[in-house]
């Protein structure tokens, strides 16, 4: 009942200010206009106000979630001037979440968003770089909507963008989020709308390979998608004509490249393996999209919150996923509309996206959209971030459904002019909702029981540790019904040096021979499993270790 009484009294004051204050209502537009013809002023302001509201309102964020740990290993990773790092030497003990403990101890994952991080961290802190790459993303989506729309409608087209990508979501509020594939989505999206409509320039076409590029070393999947979408149909429409601007694009891709294959290999051992591929091989049992089938072999698993993890877990929703795909569409596309539309006032925007046919520029976003869209749906994860190389898109079919509202006027009357305004209003409206209550500000696509708790007893006993003197090694002890989701054992990029080490307890000689390697630290031991874990000494009574051992 709250929200239905919060919406409408929104509504109700939003047709009072239309009503009432027409005078600085208009100057406000004249101004805002004003303000989108200033490109280079407004790039910048674009960049730095979702900034600075997220500095302004919220706290650095805590990582808690696997991914996070894996990017922020392989930021740690680059900051201290490698691309890998060697396999420890009780490697097992120190098995990480989508993190390769074997050819190199890595992160599974492409490298731009751990570039980012490092960045960060070599300015005191990843959450930097989280901040960096989302400035960088709010610029690239207003470049975007520059190519597509008019400049007024540009920017209310970024400001639809920051309020749902920007302070309030886990994008700006974690280490994981779509800023770093939604900057390269953004390039291509750009790049297509004036090479498909202007004339080419040697500029704009690299800016297409650099997009390509940045979606290579981000989300290469979803970025192979939009990016095949983009350049096939750019030679549909540039048939006959020149194709200048696949040369200047050609080189930028094929450094890209060369890059990647460079650190695939060190990462993997192989230009051509990708470490996201090497891990699925040593780890994971089901695919990653709906026609695939299980593994019939399962990997080698060196402790049960591993096996559990990756054969009940993750399988688990595989499997559901793959025996009903209708229903796994059908809960993709809520996902994705949970994040970007959900919201009444761009609800609204769908009542006009069939009349984008009108319109030659929206009904090519529209089709580049939903192209995009077909590719994510064979998915088995439905994340609202892998749409991120399509986000601009997505933007704009919202803009063009609300233009085609606008002009909606029956009997000669402005109904449509003032649903689009009190849509626009709207949204601008439960942004700042967003941003003084924060409602999302400690919640992930994967919050469930636990989460949130990890985080207050990692940051406490991380506390308590750092009150200590000297080094300390943390053994974490969990049993047979342990929920993998939860994990204390995560470690950076130079384990022998950093104070607090974690590890897993596995059997009695491995724990042995790992305790005489660290006999200079204070050694430690948890019970991940309890309700409070407490750090006791390695002594203490009590405490046995496993004499299990996970290897078949």
């Amino acid at each position: 009942m709250q929200p239905i009484l919060f919406n409408f009294a929104l509504v109700f004051g939003i047709m009072l200010i239309l009503t009432f204050l027409p005078g600085p209502l208009q100057q406000l537009k004249l101004a805002w206009r004003r303000l989108a013809r200033k490109r280079r002023l407004s790039l910048l302001l674009a960049a730095v106000i979702p900034v600075a509201i997220h500095l302004a309102f919220y706290p650095r964020p805590e990582p808690s979630i696997h991914d996070e740990f894996s990017y922020l290993l392989q930021a740690d990773t680059f900051a201290h001037g490698r691309l890998a790092n060697p396999t420890p030497q009780f490697w097992p003990h120190f098995e990480q979440y989508h993190v390769l403990a074997q050819p190199t101890f890595s992160s599974k994952y492409p490298p731009l968003q751990g570039a980012f991080l490092a960045v960060g961290q070599k300015l005191g802190h990843p959450y930097y770089g989280v901040l960096l790459s989302c400035g960088l993303m709010f610029a690239a989506l207003l470049w975007m909507f520059y190519g597509w729309l008019p400049p007024s409608y540009a920017l209310l087209a970024w400001l639809i963008a920051v309020a749902k990508m920007g302070p309030s979501t886990y994008w700006m509020n974690g280490y994981w989020g779509g800023s770093a594939a939604a900057v390269g989505g953004a390039l291509v999206s750009g790049a297509w709308a004036r090479l498909a409509f202007r004339k080419a320039s040697p500029g704009v076409g690299s800016l297409f390979g650099l997009g390509v590029t940045l979606l290579a070393f981000s989300r290469p999947y979803e970025g192979f998608c939009i990016s095949a979408i983009a350049g096939l149909s750019l030679l549909w429409m540039r048939r006959g004509e020149s194709l200048a601007w696949l040369r200047w694009a050609a080189p930028v891709v094929a450094a890209g490249v060369l890059f990647l294959g460079y650190y695939n290999h060190q990462v993997t051992g192989s230009a051509l393996r990708m470490p996201y591929v090497v891990h699925e091989q040593q780890y994971e049992v089901s695919g990653y999209f709906l026609f695939q089938k299980p593994k019939a072999v399962v990997p080698v698993y060196r402790n049960e919150s591993y096996r559990t993890f990756w054969t009940l877990l993750v399988p688990d929703l595989a499997q559901k996923t793959q025996a009903h795909p209708v229903a796994a569409v059908v809960e993709k596309l809520r996902t994705g509309w949970a994040f970007f539309w959900t919201d009444w006032p761009l609800s609204l925007s769908l009542l006009g996206v069939p009349f984008l046919v009108r319109n030659r520029r929206l009904r090519w976003a529209a089709i580049l959209f939903a192209l995009f869209l077909c590719g994510l749906l064979p998915m088995i994860g439905n994340y609202p971030h892998y749409a991120a190389p399509g986000a601009g898109l997505i933007i704009i079919v919202m803009i063009g459904g609300l233009h085609a509202i606008r002009r909606w006027n029956p009997q000669g009357k402005p109904t449509g002019s003032v649903l689009a305004r009190v849509a626009m209003a709207g949204v601008l409206l439960l942004f700042v909702r967003d941003v003084v209550y924060r409602d999302f500000l400690q919640k992930t696509p994967l919050e469930m029981g636990g989460i949130v708790a990890l985080r207050a007893t990692r940051h406490r006993l991380l506390a308590q540790l750092e009150k200590q003197p000297g080094q300390h090694l943390v053994l974490v002890r969990y049993g047979p019904e342990h929920n993998p989701v939860i994990d204390f054992v995560v470690n950076g990029a130079e384990l022998e040096q950093q104070n607090i080490l974690w590890a897993r307890e596995l059997d009695t000689a491995s724990n042995e021979k790992l305790m005489r390697h660290y006999a200079g630290r204070h050694i430690w031991r948890i019970d991940g499993d309890a309700v409070r874990p407490e750090l006791e000494p390695a002594g203490a009574a009590g405490w046995a270790f496993n004499a299990r051992i996970v290897s078949k």
